[in-house]
């Protein structure tokens, strides 16, 4: 009888354990995140006199264009839980719901435009690289990140997303001349990924150039302006604006030296780039308007 009765304890253990698999399921509770309008702008430069070293408001202007939205979720051992991409295409664009146990976690949004390219994002050791493969090139980014717990019910808050980059342009105010083929602006340092721990620029590339096709409606004109997207919001570098001919002889030349960029500000370089009266001033403009991006979640 006796030989018996372990056989008679396996079924019961199995049992057992059977409900207790069964019972371990967490309950989930629903997370909403509803992304409203962008409202920073990017504005143009400021007419009139030039202010160096100087902040100066400016209105109007086109509203930003995001057209791409990626969702992390991360859980307390640093663990991704669940990720969503959406682009402007989606019926749903700019609205995420999750359903998650409880528990603390950490939720980032990135949000740009298309060629937008988190990387490493099984952690919150992830980053936004710059856009494309082993690429250079920024567009207009957006960043936030927050810690949520669930506990005992769904969760519908307030969120904020702010734009990461900030924007060098510059202002040519002497007449180009009607043999100009190409301008380029080289800029000594740029940052190529943005870390999500630090939630600060990293990875150094530069020198960075970019060569500006001048179409034919622009010769023998004064005041050309164009512009780029910048990381690199923390470090001084100089900029090298070059005009060529068609046989890439160069025209005119000027450097800056010691430019500090500002997020979610524009930085003009103006000056004259062709004659004696060569040199170029900085100026700030706060080309985007400082209010927020909403994201109620």
């Amino acid at each position: 009888m006796k030989r018996i009765v372990p056989y008679l304890i396996l079924p019961i253990l199995f049992c057992f354990s059977c409900k207790k698999e069964h019972t371990a399921t967490a309950k989930k509770y629903k997370v909403t995140y509803n992304l409203s309008g962008f409202t920073q702008q990017i504005l143009n430069s400021v007419s009139g006199k030039k202010q160096v070293n100087s902040l100066v408001t400016n209105s109007g202007g086109a509203p930003a264009s995001i057209n791409t939205l990626y969702y992390f979720v991360y859980d307390a051992t640093d663990t991704r839980v669940n990720q969503v991409y959406q682009d402007s295409t989606f019926s749903n664009f700019g609205s995420i719901s999750d359903n998650l146990p409880a528990g603390t976690y950490t939720v980032v949004f990135v949000g740009g435009k298309a060629g937008l390219n988190p990387i490493n994002t099984t952690s919150t050791t992830g980053a936004v690289a710059a856009y494309g493969i082993n690429s250079d090139t920024w567009e207009d980014t957006f960043f936030y990140e927050t810690s949520i717990t669930v506990s005992g019910g769904d969760i519908n808050q307030n969120a904020t997303m702010n734009r990461i980059v900030s924007e060098l342009t510059i202002d040519i105010q002497d007449q180009i001349p009607a043999n100009a083929s190409t301008i380029t602006l080289t800029v000594s340092k740029d940052y190529n990924v943005y870390l999500f721990t630090t939630q600060a620029p990293a990875g150094p590339i530069g020198p960075v150039t970019k060569t500006f096709t001048l179409p034919a409606s622009v010769l023998g004109t004064s005041n050309y302006k164009h512009s780029i997207l910048m990381l690199n919001t923390t470090t001084p570098f100089d900029a090298t604006i070059t005009c060529y001919d068609a046989s890439n002889k160069a025209l005119g030349q000027a450097t800056v030296t010691n430019i500090t960029l500002q997020v979610n500000t524009q930085t003009i370089l103006s000056g004259n780039l062709f004659g004696s009266n060569t040199g170029f001033t900085t100026t700030l403009n706060h080309a985007w308007d400082p209010t927020t991006i909403n994201v109620p979640f």
